[in-house]
């Protein structure tokens, strides 16, 4: 069966350009059917996205999000390949752990899903999780939602991903300065009387992390982190920042961006 989509917008390669679009699928019931028309003049067609930092929740939440539920909604959305983080029960610190998370995702996920392996077992920073076994089933490590605290724990981590040929994700974040925040501590936590967590703990993590990917070469990715002074650290040639919504005005934070 082909499908031709008329007169639409097609994106490819950093480039607009208009005209039809055509689409075959194979069909087994063995008639030909004609080719199907649609008008599209108002249609952008583009590549299948990619998201890589998704919440999947299984296994251990389903009553959360289940495989096939969270990639359904990516696939209505247009994403064709999402990065599933490794906050999940049991944590995908092991090859058998992270295989409970490959049975559900080959039984019930409608696209393509690339699980992330912890940095540590159980996500807790106290040991390495088995990053060689996983590695050839995995997209990266990270230990979303919790820093690891350990700068020694950290390098060892960069130094085995590296001769893994796998990115580090990290979550920035120094326990030692939450206080039992739960905003910026900005204007609007002072004059609203909110708890504040101060930026440097995001960025003091950012700042040492960046002197480790110096030392040790590895692949690095700030996952999740929006204090405007992480932003102005230094460069470096496989460092950039991820997610990040918008924060109240005159917060701080912004959306993702390079550095």
């Amino acid at each position: 069966m082909t499908v031709v989509f008329q007169d639409a917008q097609i994106f490819r390669r950093g480039v607009l350009t208009r005209g039809d679009a055509v689409f075959s699928f194979e069909i087994h019931h063995g008639t030909s059917v004609s080719p199907v028309h649609i008008p599209a003049s108002s249609f952008v067609i583009c590549p299948g996205f990619v998201d890589v930092h998704v919440h999947l929740r299984e296994p251990g939440f389903s009553y959360k999000e289940t495989m096939s539920s969270g990639t359904q909604a990516a696939a209505h959305g247009g994403y064709t390949t999402v990065c599933a983080m490794p906050n999940l029960d049991p944590v995908p610190d092991s090859l058998p752990h992270l295989e409970q998370q490959l049975a559900l995702i080959r039984r019930d996920a409608a696209i393509r899903v690339l699980p992330y392996g912890s940095i540590t077992r159980g996500q807790l920073g106290e040991e390495l999780s088995d990053m060689a076994a996983m590695a050839p089933y995995v997209a990266a490590f990270s230990d979303d939602g919790r820093g690891v605290q350990s700068e020694a724990q950290m390098r060892l981590a960069m130094e085995t991903a590296k001769g893994l040929h796998k990115l580090i994700v990290a979550h920035c974040e120094d326990n030692s300065l939450l206080h039992g925040g739960y905003i910026h501590d900005g204007a609007y936590a002072r004059t609203h009387g909110h708890r504040g967590i101060c930026s440097e703990s995001e960025w003091g993590q950012i700042r040492r992390d960046l002197e480790l990917v110096r030392q040790t070469g590895c692949g690095y990715h700030v996952g999740e982190g929006g204090a405007p002074a992480g932003r102005r650290l230094p460069r470096l040639p496989h460092l950039h920042q991820g997610e990040r919504g918008p924060d109240p005005p005159g917060q701080g934070g912004g959306a993702g961006r390079h550095l």
